[in-house]
C-alpha cells in the first residue's frame, strides 16, 4: 500500500478508535501513533510530498522549566496536554514533531517523562503492538505500578489527549494527502481514487467532540482550580484539575481554515 493512503487511513483509525473507553482500543491507537508520526520512516514524512511542517500546539506544565523542587516531587499535566480545554492563559507552546515527541509530560522525582516515552511504553511492552512479559524498570513503568488515572495505567491515560494534539496538528498535511489523492490521471483521463469518499470532517468530528460538550462547575470547584500551589516536598502535585472537580465552564469553537467554522 502507497504512504498516502496509508497515511489516511491510520489517521482515520486513531480518530475512531481514540473515542473509545476501552483499553485495548486506546493501546492500539498508541501503535498507531507509534507508525504515524514516531517511527524512523513514520507515515507524516513519507506520506507528505510537500514537506508541509505541522505545528503541534501543546499545553505545558507550571513547574516544566526551572522547578527547584524537580527531585523531590510528582507532577503531571493529564488532559491538560490539549491547550484547548485548559483555562484561559495557561502556558502552552507550538512544537515540532521531533519537539513534540521530546515534550515532557510527567515528572517522578526527576524522572522526567515524555510523550515518546509513553506512545513507546504503550505500543512496544503494553500491547499496542508488542506485549513485553517483563518489561525494565524504565521512569513510565514505574509509575505506571503506583498511579492508576479513571482505572487506566498512567501510559493509556495520556493517549487520547496526545492522539488529539497529534490529529489537529496533522489536519494541514491530511488535507493535502487527501486532495492529491482525489483525482488521478490514467491512460489520459481522470478517475477518482479509492480515498475520494473519504471526509475530512470525520477528523473534525472526533477531535473536537469533548470540546464541544458545554461544562458547569460548582464556585467552590471554580475556586479550588484557580487556587493550585506548589505543595511541600514529597505531595503530588498535579497540572490539571482532580478527578473530585467539576470540568472548567467554557465553550469551545475551532476553525482549521480562516474562512471555515
Amino acid at each position: 500500500m502507497d504512504p498516502e493512503p496509508l497515511f489516511l487511513r491510520r489517521c482515520e483509525q486513531i480518530a475512531e478508535l481514540m473515542q473509545s473507553r476501552d483499553e485495548i482500543d486506546l493501546l492500539d491507537v498508541a501503535g498507531l501513533l507509534r507508525q504515524v508520526i514516531m517511527d524512523k520512516h513514520s507515515l507524516l514524512d513519507t506520506a507528505n510530498k510537500n514537506r508541509i511542517k505541522p505545528k503541534f500546539h501543546v499545553g505545558v506544565s507550571r513547574y516544566a522549566d526551572n522547578d527547584p523542587y524537580e527531585k523531590s516531587t510528582f507532577w503531571m499535566i493529564l488532559d491538560g496536554i490539549d491547550p484547548e480545554i485548559r483555562a484561559p492563559g495557561a502556558p502552552s507552546a507550538h512544537l515540532t514533531a521531533n519537539q513534540f515527541l521530546q515534550h515532557v509530560v510527567i515528572n517522578d522525582h526527576g524522572n522526567r517523562i515524555t510523550i515518546k516515552d509513553i506512545i513507546d511504553n504503550c505500543a512496544n511492552v503494553s500491547g499496542g503492538r508488542h506485549h513485553d512479559p517483563r518489561p525494565k524498570n524504565t521512569p513510565i513503568t514505574l509509575v505506571n505500578r503506583k498511579v492508576t488515572v479513571r482505572g487506566f495505567p498512567v501510559d493509556v491515560s495520556y493517549i487520547r489527549g496526545i492522539a488529539t494534539v497529534a490529529l489537529r496538528a496533522m489536519q494541514p498535511v491530511i488535507d493535502d494527502v487527501h486532495v492529491s489523492l482525489r483525482v488521478l490521471p490514467v491512460y489520459g483521463r481522470a478517475t477518482y481514487s479509492a480515498v475520494e469518499s473519504f471526509s475530512d470532517d470525520r477528523f473534525r468530528e472526533a477531535i473536537h467532540l469533548d470540546a464541544r460538550q458545554v461544562w458547569i462547575a460548582s464556585f467552590a470547584s471554580l475556586l479550588a482550580m484557580t487556587a493550585m500551589q506548589k505543595l511541600p516536598d514529597g505531595q503530588i502535585t498535579s497540572d490539571f484539575q482532580k478527578s473530585c472537580q467539576a470540568p472548567f465552564a467554557k465553550i469551545f469553537r475551532f476553525a482549521f481554515y480562516p474562512n471555515h467554522f
